[in-house]
This record gives structure tokens, C-alpha cells and sequence, in this order.
């Protein structure tokens, strides 16, 4: 059915990873409300367990990463459309912690998946001051922002020399090609001459030209 709609593509096998774990958690809802009717605690902690359990929200992960990015994104526009226009309290200091978390949470799990929560917070923030620029309000979000903001320099400093404590050399690129790179060095060091190889195979070769495998049994 997926390839029938979206074809064999990565946007297609997002969306459809993305609609399995949308109904994995109403069906872990269902039997939760099922099975605790009356001790709503108890649900949410085993509802929140199940929904955010590394191994079960890794599954999902394992086959895309951008799964990832695409529940973020989703949560923090529908969390930012609440937001800006809520006026009871409890809900209010919840939306500011979610954003809060979040913002470091999404650097830390990749680095570009920090729009996810970013800019759906920026956006929340500057509808909600558009409509009422009160003093009480302004400080309200822009205070909301600059925890976010402090909680995610704090982490990416405390990563960071958590890595140097560990003996990471941090002056060395922590790119893909860099790491690629250290791959091939760290096989480097297996390396040895094999002076009885046999080059019979390579000689006979019809595939390969006389410069090549000259090349190659040189």
C-alpha cells in the first residue's frame, strides 16, 4: 500500500514510519485507559514509558533518522499553536518546559533538528507579542526563550567536556568525512606486505589492461 501511494522513496517510508507510531501510541493509549480507568498517574507514566522508551521510539528511528525530526516537528507546531494563545497557567509553565527540554534534546540528537523546535517556538512567540504586547507577557516569552536558549548552550558545553574528560581530541574535525577518514587510518595499522600473494589470477585477467595490472603487481 505504501509503494502504491508514495512509491518506492525515503519521503514515502517516512510518512508511512511516521503513521505506524502515530497509531502505536493510540493503540498503547486505548489499552492503558483500558487497563487503568480510574488512576490517570499510573496511565500516563506507562503511556509516556511506552511512547518515549529508547528501545521502542529506536525501532522507528533505526529506519529512518529523520523520524525523528519529522515527530519533533510535528509536536512542537502543534504545541506552538497552543501556546501562544493560552492563558491558564499550569498549561503555560508545561509549553514553556516542553521548549525548554526540547531545544537542547533536538541539538544533541542531531544538529539540524534544532529548526524543529526553534523555529516553531519563534514563530509561537512573535504571533502571541504581535497580538498583546504587555510587559508581563513580553518578559513571560522572551524570559521562556532565553532558558531555552541557556539550557541548550549549557548542554552542548557540558557534552563538549564530557568528551574531553573522555580524551577526545577536540581540535580534529567530527565531521562525516573526518570520522570516514579516522575509519581508514584505524585499518591502517593492520596493514602488512603478503611477498608470496599470488598474482595468477590477476594476469589472466581479460577484464583489466596490460598498464593496470602492471600497475596492481607493482
Amino acid at each position: 500500500l505504501g509503494v502504491t501511494l508514495f512509491g518506492k522513496t525515503n519521503q514515502g517510508i517516512l510518512l508511512l514510519i511516521f503513521l505506524f507510531y502515530l497509531i502505536f501510541i493510540k493503540v498503547v493509549n486505548y489499552f492503558c485507559k483500558a487497563i487503568f480507568p480510574d488512576n490517570k498517574i499510573l496511565k500516563w507514566i506507562v503511556l509516556l514509558f511506552c511512547v518515549f522508551n529508547p528501545i521502542i521510539f529506536g525501532y522507528f528511528h533505526t529506519l529512518l533518522t529523520e523520524f525523528v525530526a519529522i515527530t519533533l516537528s510535528m509536536l512542537s507546531c502543534y504545541l506552538a499553536y497552543k501556546w501562544w494563545n493560552v492563558d491558564n497557567k499550569k498549561l503555560k509553565f508545561l509549553y514553556s518546559l516542553y521548549f525548554i527540554v526540547a531545544l537542547p534534546i533536538s541539538w544533541l540528537l542531531k544538529q539540524p533538528y534544532i529548526c524543529c523546535v526553534l523555529i516553531p517556538m519563534v514563530v509561537s512567540i512573535g504571533i502571541a507579542l504581535f497580538n498583546t504586547h504587555t510587559k508581563q507577557k513580553v518578559l513571560y516569552y522572551l524570559g521562556t526563550f532565553a532558558l531555552a536558549v541557556t539550557a541548550l548552550v549549557i548542554s552542548i558545553v557540558g557534552w563538549n567536556q564530557f568528551l574531553i574528560y573522555k580524551g577526545v581530541d577536540m581540535n580534529t574535525g567530527r565531521d562525516s568525512s573526518s570520522m570516514m577518514s579516522m575509519q581508514i587510518i584505524q585499518g591502517v595499522q593492520y596493514y602488512a606486505y603478503d611477498d608470496e600473494f599470488d598474482f595468477t589470477k590477476v594476469e589472466v585477467n581479460k577484464y583489466l589492461s596490460k598498464k593496470e595490472k602492471k600497475f596492481i603487481i607493482r
